[in-house]
């Protein structure tokens, strides 16, 4: 004899990579009358680990109080003026030793030098015609001219002459989610083993559990390679080509950092610019059914009008944009005795249902067979259903078609009836394996035992696949890739044969990709004397991540540029309203300048406008709580505004026309921060003066012409 099971192993991450630069070396030459805030180069290191294990802060140890590094982003900057030479021709060196460090709990570092060379070259740097750039791009779109960079320099020859490099290219949103991946991972790891449906170990719950960690830790990775081959530019000109087509429904924003380096033999200038890339939503998916039963069986006695029948339930992985992913219903053709409610999907009764056979319409020769079994079907009806969004310039729909029969109570009925033909779950956390979620009840009126279990979902699942969605939000899933995907969320759930029990069999999370927060089957009651008869009820889970959710915003820095004697109140940066903002709705959010170099130059402006929105569809409430979330929502405007006036002559040279402040937003968990960077241009706002109101000065009679006195 002999047996078989599926073992499946999972090689954990150990922090065992050091960060790497990307030169054992950097070498730059600066000229002496460099201006405090100048841009001095950018540094790079890479970490092949994954999670906080592969996440890098660096610093200097060696300033030699001249320099500065971002923490983040490897950009060293010059922050005093530095020393005179002693004579013409003298060269000062500068090596400065910088490191990188992971954030793993044993971290790791990693090392290189920057070697700084005072010259009095009058070599200039380049110089970018914008601070920073931004643009907006619709999802879908590739081979097409994103935005064309330009920087300028006056030398001549081969120190005046361009070439432009993309950096590096980064979203926050893609590293977020692989920490969150990581962090969970982690969590579940140290955890104690669930107990499973039937007693034993949590063991295997545990292994599915990580597998499906792992797939999403490997999508999420997957998608930042494709992203670093999305963009391409021309070096010679500055034009960014957006080389593959970005999803909205991956990252909303993207960052390119692009260097403009002159062609000097000995000292070479540099510089970096900002592009900040707005992705803008599509209507390209359309609302997908969950999971129902393909047969709802109605009692006669349902009352018309106030009696759900069931919550019919579609979603829409669109934004809210132009109303994107709100959906409404209806029924394709009207029906005699049943409606959908638009806004909840709610299946109801318009009328009194049929009790007889004559009223639902049978022939004369079945009218002799009044005495009916129990359970028998009084009268039956397809709808068709349909859940269309509601994008003004391009809706998308899709079609369910459920059969719908009338029987009549009786106590001999044979036919298995649920307490309730859908059952809701929601969760604020994770569910970890071997977790009761729901115990449904089925019985029989004439006393028969039965039987339950889990039946596949034959609707499919939202996968995005009505547009361009996929592994990298850009090509339909194919239907193996959909079954595949089907039986993967269908196996983390188990029921009771006896009882009716469900509990997980792996760890269900808030931030799983894969299910993207919903997961939706069917249940069957099965008659056990007699196999043929048998009921369904719809099943759905959701995982709300509020309570593990933390604010973020779409970039780490801001970049604005304003004239000095900006009018008071006036607008420095739009937008400063964190991502997926929708998804804190309740929750008390908190914005606020936490450092400030500008004396209080500015301040955060918070504001809402109504926004009407159905986003909210039904989620197993009653009619009048489905309502009260129908209500218009208060959409948020967050901006940095000017406070004072602003003079540039009057700021600290060292900080060379730029002001630098932090910004937070936090909720009652947690806070995130970015920095905002505000250039103040210079204005021709005064007027030439004299050193001194009166000069005075004696002059002999007959000094020749020319003569200074």
């Amino acid at each position: 004899f002999e047996s078989q099971a599926p073992v499946s192993v999972e090689v954990l991450d150990e922090n065992d990579n050091k960060p790497i630069f990307d030169m054992d070396q950097y070498s730059i030459s600066l000229p002496y009358d460099s201006q405090p805030g100048r841009s001095i180069i950018s540094v790079h290191a890479q970490d092949s680990d994954a999670g906080a294990n592969g996440q890098l802060q660096y610093w200097i140890k060696n300033t030699h109080g001249l320099f500065q590094i971002d923490a983040k982003t490897g950009q060293v900057r010059l922050v005093t003026r530095l020393p005179a030479p002693t004579h013409q021709n003298q060269t000062q060196t500068f090596e400065l030793r910088i490191f990188a460090q992971d954030q793993g709990s044993s971290p790791q570092i990693g090392e290189t030098s920057l070697l700084i060379r005072l010259t009095n070259s009058v070599n200039h740097p380049p110089k970018f015609d914008k601070f920073a750039y931004q643009v907006s791009i619709d999802e879908n779109l590739s081979g097409i001219p994103l935005i064309q960079v330009q920087a300028s320099d006056p030398d001549v020859g081969k120190a005046g002459k361009i070439v432009y490099r993309l950096v590096r290219v980064q979203a926050a949103s893609l590293i977020q989610r692989s920490n969150q991946i990581l962090s969970s991972q982690a969590s579940s790891g140290s955890g104690s083993s669930g107990s499973s449906p039937t007693g034993g170990s949590g063991g295997s719950g545990q292994l599915m559990s990580k597998k499906s960690q792992y797939d999403q830790q490997v999508a999420s990775e997957q998608q930042l390679d494709y992203l670093k081959s999305a963009f391409k530019i021309d070096k010679n000109s500055g034009k960014v080509m957006l080389m593959e087509p970005l999803d909205y429904e991956e990252t909303h924003n993207v960052e390119l950092i692009i260097e403009a380096r002159d062609e000097a033999l000995n000292d070479a200038q540099s510089t970096s610019a900002f592009v900040q890339i707005q992705v803008l939503d599509v209507n390209d998916n359309k609302p997908e059914f969950l999971a129902m039963p393909k047969l709802l069986r109605v009692s006669s006695s349902t009352q018309p009008n106030s009696e759900i029948i069931y919550t019919i339930q579609a979603v829409d992985f669109d934004s809210s944009t132009q109303g994107n992913n709100q959906i409404e219903y209806r029924l394709e053709t009207p029906s005699r005795y049943f409606n959908v409610h638009p806004q909840t999907g709610v299946l109801f009764a318009i009328q009194q249902l049929p009790t007889t056979l004559a009223e639902g319409g049978q022939t004369i020769p079945e009218l002799e067979a009044e005495k009916l079994p129990g359970g028998a079907t009084i009268y039956s009806e397809s709808l068709v259903i349909i859940a269309q969004d509601r994008s003004p310039t391009h809706p998308l729909m899709d079609k369910l078609v459920i059969e719908v029969e009338v029987y009549k109570d009786q106590a001999d009925d044979a036919h298995p009836v649920f307490n309730s033909n859908q059952y809701f779950v929601q969760s604020e956390s994770s569910i970890e394996p071997g977790t009761v979620i729901l115990a449904p009840k089925a019985t029989i009126p004439n006393g028969d035992p039965l039987v339950y279990n889990i039946s596949q979902i034959e609707w499919g699942l939202p996968t995005g696949s009505g547009g361009t969605g996929g592994i990298f939000g850009r090509q339909k899933m194919t239907a193996p890739q959909q079954q595949q995907q089907q039986r993967a969320l269908f196996k983390r759930f188990a029921i009771d044969p006896e009882t009716g029990r469900i509990s997980t069999t792996s760890k269900l999370e808030p931030s799983d990709s894969l299910a993207k927060n919903i997961y939706h089957f069917i249940i069957r009651a099965t008659n056990r004397a007699q196999p043929l008869l048998s009921n369904e009820a719809g099943v759905v889970v959701r995982l709300w991540d509020t309570s593990l959710r933390c604010p973020r915003f779409p970039f780490t820095e801001y970049y604005a540029s304003i004239p000095e004697g900006a009018r008071i109140d006036s607008v420095a940066v739009p937008n400063l309203v964190i991502d997926d903002v929708e998804k804190f709705a309740g929750q008390k959010l908190s914005y606020q300048i936490t450092e400030d170099n500008s004396n209080d130059n500015f301040f955060i402006d918070v504001s809402t406008s109504a926004a009407s929105s159905s986003a909210l569809q039904a989620t197993g409430q009653q009619p009048q709580q489905q309502q009260a979330n129908s209500q218009p929502l208060q959409r948020i405007n967050v901006s940095l505004r000017v406070k004072k006036a602003l003079d540039r002559e009057s700021m600290p040279k060292f900080l060379g026309g730029m002001y630098t402040l932090t910004v937070s937003a936090s909720n009652s968990k947690c806070a995130t921060q970015a920095r905002v960077k505000i250039m103040i241009e210079d204005q021709n706002d005064n007027s030439p003066s004299f050193e001194r109101p009166d000069y005075f000065v004696e002059l002999r009679e007959n000094s020749p012409i020319g003569h200074v006195g």
